[in-house]
């Protein structure tokens, strides 16, 4: 079974303003309990800023950016119709309800689609809709947070590894 996280830290008291973040297992700490990841480290650094932020965490373990736009086993609650939300419905329906008050928006999805590729032609296979499921992601958050800040994480290339796994490949002048 998959495990989600909707967590929301902050400090009580005042009009709280809101740190908005997407994500999977890295954005909430792989493989650590809630309040350990990137996004707790980020929270901290701007709470000395803006006392009043709170993080409110939207992040499942091993979801794609397909995943995060059409649902899976990540439960981010419900609608009022009653079907469950997906990762993208239920950062819109946050941002919809809070539209004055969030300052910042962080995505860390896409690692997951390609972490499973070892070679560059699967990256090559997975790119395209890796590129329109973010492009979807993003206006999808841009409908309700026009002028907030969005920021993607940085991913690293899985393919990097062969370069060093084959030095023959390599052309003398780059080594």
């Amino acid at each position: 079974m998959t495990s989600s996280h909707v967590h929301v830290v902050g400090i009580r008291g005042r009009p709280p303003i809101y740190y908005l973040a997407l994500g999977e297992s890295l954005a909430h700490g792989y493989a650590a309990p809630p309040g350990q990841g990137y996004t707790n480290d980020l929270l901290a650094h701007l709470q000395a800023k803006i006392p009043n932020l709170q993080l409110v965490e939207l992040s499942c373990n091993d979801e794609t950016t397909t995943q995060a736009i059409v649902g899976d086993s990540c439960n981010y609650g419900t609608s009022a119709t009653g079907t469950h939300l997906t990762q993208l419905q239920a950062a819109e329906a946050f941002l919809e309800a809070h539209q004055d008050s969030v300052d910042l928006i962080t995505i860390d999805l896409g690692g997951v689609d390609l972490i499973r590729c070892s070679t560059p032609t699967c990256v090559s296979q997975v790119e395209p809709t890796l590129a329109a499921n973010l492009k979807t992601i993003i206006n999808g958050l841009r409908r309700d947070a026009r002028t907030v800040p969005i920021v993607g994480d940085n991913y690293y290339d899985p393919v990097l590894s062969e370069w060093f796994e084959s030095p023959s490949d390599r052309s003398e002048e780059h080594t």
